[in-house]
């Protein structure tokens, strides 16, 4: 008989509360995964043991493996009770109220009557056994990849909601030496914390796992993927290297090329975190050839969507949108939902790069949307930064500290510390903009030390050219001096050209506060080449603005203007209002260092109406102008 129509919610929720105190003997039910106390009263448990029949007391004794509750398909799958029906012995087990059902369904033992029911189990039963079984088949290959199709929302929720369980099978598996659960629950439990967090937690399981002294090669292969994606996340790059070089020498061996081309792409994206943006690119080439030649379409649509990334962020924007848009073709014949997201917060943050901000700000809430949808955390942390800069470029200042304040809770919680450092970064520069100095400091010198400590060089640098920004702001020239040497260092050691550009814009207009004109002219010119090389029509812009100050300060008024009218028809187009006020402040110091006090002040005006209410910095810099013309402020180099 079916007693499936017997579970009425309310009924049992009615004999759960009154039953707790009979099975216990106490006024408090303790629920699955809270620890018995020791004071427990075990006569009342022995004697309402006692009323149970034999296969009610092996039922509710194996029942005891489960961790967070359970399912009824998986108890009919784990419970093995010789002549007795799961579904019927887990029935009279509710109505007795020995079992707990939630609102959506779900099963589970209160804590003091799990922990004494487990005793009870006889040694030699294998429950532990077909428990790890059932949980790793959620980490098969077709299981994982279901995840990301139409329909896998549901099907990682439910992962989630078993996360408790996979991990105790992943460590139970771990303890009796079965390499072959252990390797797929790690999997498994993976592509739920890869999104979700914690990200350290992840790492510890796949070590033990990994560092099984019975596991075979084959079965560190199988696991090696997933290792090395988690332990790039954490930043231990170095030891993700070793193992994917390790796999790749396998899968050469065997002649399994959709192995080889998927080990590829990991190398690659290994480069990536490693900031070798460069040397990714030919691997993740590779890695596509190989996965065309194979016809892995779902590996070939994901490694389109990372080169655009990649390439990206090597300042190679024209390729990254071109390989983005290929991504979304392949992404949407493919089914994949989650990568869909990445996708649109990449063309988001190209556009930015771009200046197209009613572009980017598109693709960049249908990422939101979608990262959303499908419940990835960790994604949606990086379109919440994405959103914020974007807020930010608009003059959108309150907004922006909004979507930077919610991305940092996220990554916190994720345990995403190079996420939590670069949004550090951002609400320093944000903080910058509106005279909250004390603040900007205290936020960039934090973001510093945690790039430091995870070895995030690309970081490391922003944060030290953002720090001299600042030191430059307030006055303190040696500071600002050290720290963007610093970063231009780290920046042409590593040829990271789409930071090198405005560190060297910064140095030139520190170089000509100091009166030094040729070190200023040579960091100057650079900066506007290298912004014409990346298409980035805000630094070339903001060079040669600097540009045009300089011929200005010197009464060569012709030369500024030329470079003054090309700087002013560039940010025109970039859409940043900030910036544009400040190239009109700008214009108006050289018309009266001209003699044109009237365009001065036209100009002045100008530059107020469109700067963003909150940008302390702008005002303040406008506000020198201003005394400058009124004859208020000496003529000096610096102005």
């Amino acid at each position: 008989m079916d007693f499936r129509w017997r579970w009425s919610w309310p009924r049992v929720a009615w004999g759960c509360s009154r039953s707790a105190r009979w099975w216990s003997g106490s006024d408090r039910p303790f629920f699955d995964g809270e620890r018995a106390t020791a004071t427990a009263p075990s006569r009342p448990l022995e004697w309402s043991w006692s009323l149970l029949s034999s296969p009610e007391r092996a039922t509710l004794a194996q029942l005891t493996v489960f961790v967070g509750g359970f399912t009824l398909e998986a108890a009919e799958q784990v419970i093995e009770v010789p002549g007795v029906s799961v579904l019927n012995a887990v029935t009279l087990l509710v109505e007795r109220s020995l079992i707990r059902v939630d609102g959506d369904g779900r099963l589970g033992l209160l804590g003091q009557i799990r922990a004494f029911a487990s005793t009870k189990l006889p040694d030699g039963d294998d429950v532990a056994l077909r428990h790890s079984a059932y949980f790793a088949a959620h980490g098969a290959d077709a299981a994982i990849e279901a995840l990301d199709t139409p329909g896998g929302v549901a099907r990682r929720r439910a992962l989630v909601t078993e996360l408790s369980n996979v991990v105790a099978a992943c460590r139970a598996a771990i303890a009796r030496g079965d390499g072959d659960r252990a390797t797929l629950t790690v999997r498994a439990a993976w592509a739920v914390m890869r999104l979700r967090g914690p990200l350290e937690a992840a790492v510890e399981l796949g070590r033990a796992v990994v560092e099984m002294p019975t596991l075979s090669r084959s079965q560190s292969v199988r696991v090696s993927d997933a290792m090395a994606d988690m332990l790039c996340r954490t930043h231990h790059t170095e030891e993700a290297q070793e193992i994917i070089e390790g796999a790749l020498e396998f899968y050469r061996r065997s002649g399994d090329r959709r192995a080889e081309g998927r080990a590829t792409f990991r190398l690659g994206m290994i480069r990536y975190f490693q900031d070798r943006w460069l040397d990714a690119v030919p691997i993740l080439e590779t890695a596509l050839a190989i996965h065309r030649e194979v016809s892995d379409r779902r590996a070939e649509a994901i490694t389109l969507a990372d080169l655009g990334s990649v390439l990206r962020r090597a300042g190679r924007l024209v390729e990254s949108c071109s390989y983005s848009k290929q991504a979304l073709i392949a992404l949407e014949q493919t089914g994949h939902e989650r990568y869909l997201g990445v996708v649109h917060d990449n063309l988001g943050s190209h556009h930015i790069l771009q200046s197209n901000l009613h572009e980017a700000e598109h693709h960049i809430q249908d990422a939101l949307k979608l990262h959303q949808r499908v419940e990835n955390y960790a994604a949606l942390a990086v379109a919440r930064s994405s959103l914020g800069h974007l807020c930010q470029m608009s003059g959108r200042l309150a907004e922006a500290r909004t979507q930077f304040e919610a991305a940092l809770t996220v990554y916190r919680e994720v345990g995403a510390r190079m996420g939590e450092a670069t949004v550090l970064g951002a609400l320093g520069i944000l903080g910058h903009a509106q005279g909250r100095f004390e603040e900007t400091n205290t936020q960039l010198e934090a973001a510093l030390q945690i790039h430091r400590e995870i070895g995030n060089r690309h970081g490391e640098r922003k944060c030290l050219a953002n720090l001299g920004n600042l030191h430059l702001a307030q006055g303190d020239l040696d500071r600002a001096l050290d720290h963007l040497d610093a970063s231009l260092a780290i920046c042409i050691a590593q040829s990271d050209r789409a930071t090198e550009a405005p560190v060297r814009c910064n140095l030139g207009s520190l170089y000509l506060s100091l009166d030094r004109r040729d070190e200023a002219r040579e960091h100057l010119v650079a900066a506007e080449q290298l912004g014409r090389a990346l298409r980035d029509p805000i630094i070339e812009g903001l060079a040669l603005g600097e540009l045009g100050r300089l011929h200005g300060t010197q009464g060569e008024f012709q030369e500024a203007n030329d470079h003054l009218d090309r700087a002013e028809s560039l940010l025109r187009t970039a859409g940043q209002p900030s910036i544009l006020a400040r190239l009109l402040g700008t214009r108006a110091e050289i018309s009266w260092r001209a003699g044109d006090r009237e365009s001065a002040l036209e100009l002045l005006d100008q530059a107020g109406s469109i700067r963003p209410a909150g940008d302390r910095e702008t005002a303040e810099i406008l506000s020198q102008v201003q005394a400058l013309i009124a004859g208020e402020a000496p003529v000096s180099p610096r102005d």
